[in-house]
């Protein structure tokens, strides 16, 4: 999680600090959107991930 935080910074940082031409701008832009997605699909993962020692009723 901490590694797809930092991504998404670099993105970023580096989306606002170059000035890309399209194609460039258009990776840049689908890295980061696949980077929001996977982050968002491991947090519900570990959200619905049962408890070790926990049995369900």
């Amino acid at each position: 999680m901490v590694v797809l935080n930092l991504l998404s910074t670099a993105l970023a940082w580096v989306a606002r600090s170059y000035d890309l031409v399209p194609l460039a701008a258009l990776m840049v832009a689908g890295f980061a959107v696949a980077n929001a997605v996977l982050g968002i699909r491991l947090a519900l993962a570990l959200m619905r991930e049962e408890p070790p020692g926990e049995a369900r009723p």
